[in-house]
């Protein structure tokens, strides 16, 4: 008799055991399907991004631009052919620019423009902004910095967008 009980007790066991691991499992797993903890950001800019914006909006009124803020550089410029491909795409996935000027009709890329803080100073954000700066050199789109400051004029920022467009 025990021998027959033994293999049936054990069988109940093992059955329980993996009864009890699939509901934890599809319990755990509804819990985190039906929690998302992103919350809105207060503002898309930053407090000198936004002033520099409302300068450069002011500047390029009278434009054929239309101002893009803080765009991808994968949404921007296409990795070519290559055999590392995949390589080259994660290098330019998760970084941005600050603004791109496009053409206001048909919203072709015509110009990168990066804000430069003393964050641009330091080892890695320099190697970034190096990496960056090629990236649109390759790509053949051209790249404007500006250093952050306290204010901007519509004249500084002018001159600046005319000598690009004298090159």
């Amino acid at each position: 008799m025990f021998k027959t009980l033994f293999p049936i007790v054990g069988i109940v066991i093992i059955i329980s055991f993996l009864t009890t691991i699939l509901k934890n499992k599809n319990t755990k797993s509804d819990i985190f399907d039906d929690i998302y903890p992103y919350e809105k950001k207060k503002y898309l800019l930053s407090v000198a991004e936004k002033n520099f914006y409302d300068i450069l909006t002011l500047a390029i009124k009278d434009t054929a631009y239309y101002i893009c803020p803080k765009v991808r550089l994968a949404d921007i410029i296409v990795v070519g052919k290559t055999d590392k491909r995949q390589s080259y795409f994660n290098k330019i996935q998760s970084k941005h620019i600050d603004f791109l000027l496009c053409d206001k009709n048909s919203l072709v890329p015509l110009l990168a423009i990066e804000l430069d803080d003393s964050s641009h100073l330091k080892d890695d954000r320099i190697s970034r902004d190096d990496f960056v700066n090629k990236a649109l050199e390759s790509a053949k789109l051209d790249l404007i910095r500006f250093k952050v400051q306290q204010a901007y004029t519509v004249t500084e920022i002018k001159d600046k967008l005319n000598t690009l467009k004298t090159k």
